[in-house]
């Protein structure tokens, strides 16, 4: 019995995986070599687009020119849109903060318009409609009513999609239809846009098949307009999907899809995990396996009800489909006297497995969990990380404008009374309230819970902290030192030793109050 069982491991991890298919065949089979090379160069590709990623991030937080950095966050956020949806709205907010302090009143609504757009993506909808009915579009000018139409037919198409049929559903449908005529007329006869938008018209009508058609006939024109042209795509996929006879067309359209993401270094988890699907499904299981496994292996970034990438169903196809060509290995190796003890080792392995997936699925979830708690606190800290180098910056430009023009008394007295420092102290503290505030919005009724009831304390006008509320709230994340507290904050250490003891008499419990507020628990 030992001999046969090891005779059936050996069988089961040495011989080849059997082509459960033909395979591709024609246009289908160059596709799929091409997909092959660009899975080959994939990481230095990827490498490289970080790394262009990178310098355009470090041009923009370090160039002087708000006009640069306005231009290359709106470049960021496009770049990151369709993978990280959070990143995108970060460098757009960044941008249109800029475009406020220059007065690019165009530009600042252009960016609201995007933010509020992709705002469904990431989850409620409310902000990006309330945001777009403030907006007058007969006051605008041509060209940013041109975004501004753009902007409505993204948002209402996306809210749309939540709703089942009904009022909703139809309300918003009609919406987008009206948002995509409006724009219709921004582009010329012979557009490809101007068909992108007809074909689009025809899916809201639901007439699929002109929809189709039109994407199928203005494609080749799209291949210079990226987002567009894979929007064709997984329409035209989507419709000859499950359809037999046209199974050709729709390999091609799959293919086509991820050879251009590879080509671009991004991962796009459902463009990813269906190539890899239909390739396992053509006897291509090493090539279908390895692209499932990317796309499993990174975050979408498009957290949304309806736009979320479905992990645990190609976590189950990734599994029978090892679990299927094993099968075929037993069967091709084993005699009928040995299919008995096969069967019995099969559903042991298969219990062993299931429970080591039960068990990695549930670790995922809990670092998934902690993953994003931490991913909102450390974006917390870069904010204010990325204001102090700001202010840095504005303080080394003010000090060597006032030496290159000789006013070094003029210098001497700002520095010396510390009014300068004072505003950039006041800006600071107005980020550290909001940032603190939003990532730990239960802090100030947890301080109250330690505080006597006559003693609590409440927010200053603006949802802003007190001196006294902002000391307990540095004390809560571990800066205790008076001396550090008193250069932090640009008191004397004697005021930073009365603010302290005032929160003390303040307290339930003089003597465990720091103690107490030191392991107040995190409420997010």
């Amino acid at each position: 019995m030992q001999k046969i069982i090891l005779t059936i491991i050996f069988l089961q991890l040495f011989l080849p995986v059997p082509k459960l298919s033909a395979g591709l065949s024609g246009p289908n089979k160059l596709l799929y070599d091409s997909v092959r090379i660009a899975l080959d160069d994939f990481s230095e590709i990827a490498a490289e687009r970080h790394a262009n990623l990178d310098s355009l991030e470090h041009l923009r937080r370090y160039n002087p020119v708000a006009e640069n950095r306005i231009m290359l966050g709106d470049r960021l956020g496009r770049r990151y849109l369709k993978e990280n949806a959070d990143t995108a709205i970060m460098y757009w907010l960044r941008a249109y903060r800029d475009a406020l302090n220059v007065k690019q009143d165009t530009t600042a609504q252009r960016l609201l318009m995007q933010i509020y757009a992709s705002m469904p993506l990431c989850g409620v909808a409310i902000e990006g409609l309330e945001g777009f009915q403030r907006f007058k579009p007969e006051e605008m000018d041509p060209q940013l009513r041109k975004f501004y139409w753009l902007n409505a037919a993204e948002l209402y198409y996306n809210i749309q999609l939540h709703y089942p049929k009904g009022d909703f559903k139809t309300l918003y449908l009609k919406k987008t239809r009206e948002s995509l005529d409006s724009l219709y007329s921004y582009y010329p006869s012979g557009s490809p846009v101007r068909d992108y938008i007809k074909a689009q018209q025809h899916i809201l009508s639901g007439e699929l098949n002109m929809a189709v058609a039109t994407f199928v006939e203005v494609m080749p024109e799209l291949r210079s307009r990226p987002e567009l042209y894979d929007a064709a795509l997984e329409t035209a996929a989507a419709y000859y999907r499950g359809r037999p006879d046209y199974r050709q067309q729709y390999e091609n359209f799959v293919l086509q899809r991820v050879l251009m993401r590879l080509n671009q270094g991004r991962i796009i988890p459902s463009v990813f995990a269906e190539a890899g699907e239909l390739l396992c499904e053509e006897g291509e299981q090493e090539s279908g396996i390895e692209l499932i496994t990317m796309a499993l292996g990174v975050d979408d970034g498009i957290v949304c009800p309806f736009r979320g990438f479905d992990r645990s169903r190609y976590v189950n196809y990734l599994y029978r489909t090892q679990e299927r060509c094993r099968i075929w290995i037993w069967v091709a190796g084993l005699s009928m006297l040995t299919l008995l003890v096969t069967a019995v080792i099969y559903i042991v392995k298969c219990r062993k497995r299931i429970m080591v997936f039960e068990n990695e699925n549930a670790a995922l979830k809990n670092e998934v969990d902690f993953g994003i708690k931490e991913r909102s606190r450390m974006s917390g800290i870069m904010e204010l990380l990325y204001l102090s180098n700001e202010q840095l910056c504005e303080l080394n430009l003010y000090v060597s404008r006032k030496l290159k023009t000789g006013q070094v008394k003029d210098l001497h007295a700002d520095i010396v009374d510390g009014k300068y420092v004072q505003q950039l102290n006041t800006k600071f503290f107005e980020v550290f309230d909001s940032l603190f505030l939003e990532h730990y919005p239960s802090f100030v009724d947890e301080l109250n819970n330690l505080l006597r009831k006559d003693k609590e304390l409440t927010l200053l006008p603006g949802e802003r902290m007190s001196p006294e509320m902002r000391i307990a709230a540095f004390l809560r994340i571990g800066l205790t030192d008076s001396t550090r507290l008193s250069k932090l904050m640009g008191l004397s250490v004697n005021t930073i030793y009365t603010y302290r003891n005032r929160l003390k008499g303040r307290a339930k419990d003089r003597e465990t109050f720091e103690t107490e507020l030191a392991n107040m628990p995190y409420k997010l």
